[in-house]
Formats: C-alpha cells, structure tokens, sequence
C-alpha cells in the first residue's frame, strides 16, 4: 500500500479535503509553460523525515522548464539536504489568505498524528506579496477592505506592516518545526519572534550577484500593486495615495533589478532560475538546521 502524504475521502481525519484549490481562479495569472497545475505534489522514498513546502509560484517553481520542474525547484533540493520525504503545496498567483490556510490546515494533521511515522517533520512557508487578496470580484474583498480601513496610518509601508501583523502573523502556526519567509518583497517586523528568515528571497539572490537593494516594498506585481491602488482610489485617502505613489518609483526599480539579475527569469514576474532555487534551500536549510 502507498502511503500518500495528501488526505482523501477514504481517511478517517476528516470527510472533506484538507487542501483546497483557490476558490477564485479565474483572477489569477497562470504560467503558459504548463497546461495544468498541480495544487499538491508529493516525492515519497520511506525517508525517515518529511519536508513541507508552501507557497506561491515561487515555491511552485514557475518558469523552470516543465521536464525537470520538481527536480530543480528548492524543495527537492532542501528534502535532499534534510534526506526527507516531500510535499510540495503551492498554487501560482494565490494570495496569502490561501498560503496560510494551507498551513493551519498541515498544522492541524501534525496534531491529528497524519504523519506520525515520520521521526522529523519540516514545514516551511514562503507568503507573497501583501493585497492580492482584495481583488473587488472576490468573496472576501468587504473582509480585507474593513481590515484595511481599521488601519489609520497613511505611510504606505507602516499601513502594510500593520495589515501584514493583523492577517498573517497574529494567525500562524508557531510550532518549532514551522518555519516563514517572504519571496520578492519585504516588511519590517519581528522576524525572530515568528520564526521567518530574517532577508527575504530575491535579496539573496541580489546579493549573490552584488545588486544593492535596500528598500522596503511590500507587493511588487500588478496582482498585488493594481488591486491597492483601486482600493486607494475609492477609499479617498489622499496622503495614503501620496505615499503610495512615492513608492511605486522603488516598485519599478526593483522590477528592473530582478530583470538585470541572472538568476531571475527575464519574462513574466521574474521567477528565479534553478540555480535561485540551489541557494533559497541553502539558505532555508541553515535557517532550520539552527532552529
């Protein structure tokens, strides 16, 4: 019998799924090097530990070449590294909202012993950008634009901080063996506290190439940034719009910082080339080997 790291209708944890596709896809960009993605994919050796990735595109492996996908991306990389069994949960173009319900929900089959065989249980996390959740079209947007509204201040970044403290943080699982991190965007807040790698992805890969960047951006893709600016544009708060508006001089030059890297795909947004992928699961695995 094989075992599969994924919940089906036949376990007895729970009736329904544990991982849901996204309820809205129809809004999210998909890349056009696959005819379909896969939401969960699974490399099972009788390993004596299991290694958990979550995320976006990134964490998916968006823009390597289809044949050797899920060999080149960091998450098989890191199993190896970890000598792990893994299970790749990741959906491109999907909002944090999503990323982090796919956490609490492998949170909750640790608890329930779904993976009790296994001596060492990894689980790492990587979030996207801030405010791809509050595309007006979707079932949420009332959800996220009350939060959004709670939130006074009208510098840009300490507004993003907050929201970020308010949807992400206060909810994560915060067991030993849950570690975070951010992709292509950063945020100033108590990385040792919620166990996140203290410098997001792209700036390794900036810094492996000697590229200086030192701002401080929270979303950097149209499917982030569009959705914030029509916010802005009808909440009609006009020093949040002014800050806004300074900020997306250092949103393009970042852009053309990742299109400058070698290790960033030059098409689409940028997604990180195999040998990005070798150095995010150097960095992660000193990251948990230190936890």
């Amino acid at each position: 019998m094989t075992l599969r790291l994924f919940p089906n209708k036949h376990d007895i944890i729970k009736e329904s799924k544990y991982f849901s596709y996204p309820d809205h896809t129809q809004f999210y960009t998909f890349p056009t090097s696959t005819k379909m993605l896969t939401l969960y994919e699974e490399r099972l050796e009788n390993k004596k530990n299991l290694l958990i990735t979550i995320g976006d595109s990134w964490t998916w492996g968006d823009s390597l070449p289809p044949q050797s996908r899920t060999k080149d991306f960091y998450t098989n990389t890191l199993s190896e590294k970890l000598e792990a069994d893994w299970l790749c949960i990741a959906w491109c173009g999907i909002d944090n909202e999503w990323i982090l319900e796919q956490a609490l929900r492998v949170a909750d089959l640790i608890k329930c012993g779904f993976y009790s065989r296994y001596e060492n249980i990894y689980v790492h996390t990587c979030f996207t950008e801030l405010y791809r959740e509050i595309i007006k079209e979707k079932y949420n947007y009332e959800k996220f634009r009350d939060i959004i509204d709670g939130i006074k201040e009208n510098d840009f970044v300490e507004l993003s901080e907050k929201y970020f403290q308010k949807t992400v943080l206060e909810n994560l699982p915060m067991t030993t063996n849950f570690s975070y991190s951010t992709n292509f965007w950063n945020l100033n807040f108590d990385k040792v506290k919620y166990n996140f790698i203290p410098t997001y992805w792209q700036k390794h890969l900036f810094d492996h190439e000697n590229i200086l960047d030192d701002q401080v951006l929270p979303a950097i893709s149209g499917l982030g940034v569009e959705p914030m600016a029509e916010y802005i544009d009808d909440s009609g708060r006009t020093q949040l719009k002014m800050s806004f508006s300074e900020k997306l001089k250092g949103i393009n030059a970042r852009i053309d910082l990742m299109q400058k890297c070698d290790l960033n795909y030059k098409g689409g947004t940028k997604h990180p080339v195999k040998k990005g992928h070798d150095i995010w699961a150097d960095i992660v695995f000193d990251h948990m080997i230190k936890k």
